[in-house]
């Protein structure tokens, strides 16, 4: 699924950065201190934004978390606004956002995390949906076990807490991020057309649509496959073309497709290798 523009009039703001009372106290790792305060100089098209300001007194970024959670009360009915999207203004220098779903206790135990890597610097706009539940393991955290992470999901009709952590901060410095408002956004189907997958120079363009759901297979030379949702074939597709070839070292892959304007699409490629194994 896709999602709305961040400013769809159907956003939830979630977060609003205009209120030091919006969160509550830090919790932090020893060696870390955290602020998380309004903004007032650093900010996206004239939007609310917080100033997160994170510094790491030990030589190493294992377990240098810090988190903010805020609480709502009665919980956020979000059954149709499943995405979160968010401006972040990054320095660079590798830390780790995690903005973090609860339910109440008594209804789940799921954790919905979602991850920013800010490896990057400047304005980037982020939608967040699925569950980054594989990401969990990579950091070292204060909370959760495989049930809470791998098991239960949100029950997105009460949403009691949102937490935003920072892990993995520079060792011995400090890392200093601007954040917009962050919202909740309906979700929306997308559709994709004439997927185009390129390898070092070779492209292999297919002829297809595809709706949000469904899944194309591509296991020879001549022919594909595109499946509907729930795993019938809607279509055989022959494909014209050569098939690109793997070189020894790196390879660099490139995805496009055309798709309509208004909502930006999302694919999930998996690539597979055949034939003779290349030798270094």
């Amino acid at each position: 699924m896709s999602t709305v523009a961040y400013n769809d009039t159907n956003a939830v703001e979630m977060i609003d950065f205009k209120e030091r009372v919006e969160f509550k106290d830090p919790t932090q790792a020893k060696g870390v201190t955290a602020t998380l305060v309004p903004d007032a100089g650093t900010l996206k098209d004239g939007l609310s934004g917080g100033c997160l300001t994170v510094s790491n007194a030990l030589p190493g970024r294992v377990a240098t978390w810090a988190g903010f959670g805020k609480t709502f009360t009665p919980p956020l009915n979000l059954g149709s606004e499943q995405a979160l999207g968010v401006w972040v203004h990054g320095d660079g220098q590798g830390a780790v956002l995690n903005f973090q779903l609860r339910s109440p206790s008594h209804v789940v135990a799921g954790l919905g995390e979602h991850y920013v890597v800010v490896d990057f610097k400047g304005w980037r706009y982020f939608e967040l949906i699925e569950s980054d539940a594989g990401m969990y393991s990579t950091y070292k955290w204060p909370y959760g076990n495989i049930y809470s992470i791998y098991s239960h999901r949100v029950d997105y009709k009460q949403i009691q807490e949102i937490k935003l952590w920072v892990n993995n901060l520079p060792p011995q410095g400090t890392s200093t991020l601007y954040l917009s408002q962050v919202r909740a956004l309906p979700l929306q189907k997308a559709t994709i057309r004439n997927p185009r997958v390129m390898i070092d120079g070779c492209t292999l363009s297919i002829p297809a649509e595809m709706e949000s759901g469904c899944y194309l297979e591509f296991h020879s030379d001549q022919r594909c496959t595109v499946f509907k949702p729930d795993g019938n074939i809607l279509k055989e597709i022959a494909v014209a073309g050569k098939v690109p070839v793997l070189k020894s070292g790196e390879n660099r892959l490139t995805f496009t497709c055309d798709s309509d304007t208004d909502v930006c699409p999302r694919v999930k490629i998996t690539v597979f290798s055949s034939g003779t194994p290349l030798q270094e």
